[in-house]
């Protein structure tokens, strides 16, 4: 049985195989701490949002080499 990933499983996947630069962590953990603060949940797609813009800063760092 596969079990379906949260975005907080693959935020967390993503931060953990790749070295995402810690301006753009604590961006998305203020972000997700304001979204549940106000009433939001973890799994909702707001969450998936977070975890594309996370994507693509990973996406892009490896295109230049490490370095944004």
């Amino acid at each position: 049985m596969q079990t379906k990933m949260t975005p907080a499983d693959r935020l967390s996947e993503l931060v953990s195989d790749n070295n995402i630069p810690v301006t753009a962590l604590f961006d998305v953990k203020s972000r997700i701490n304001d979204w549940l603060a106000a009433g939001g949940n973890l799994n909702d797609e707001y969450m998936w949002m977070q975890v594309r813009y996370i994507e693509n800063i990973a996406k892009r760092m490896g295109e230049l080499g490490g370095s944004l």
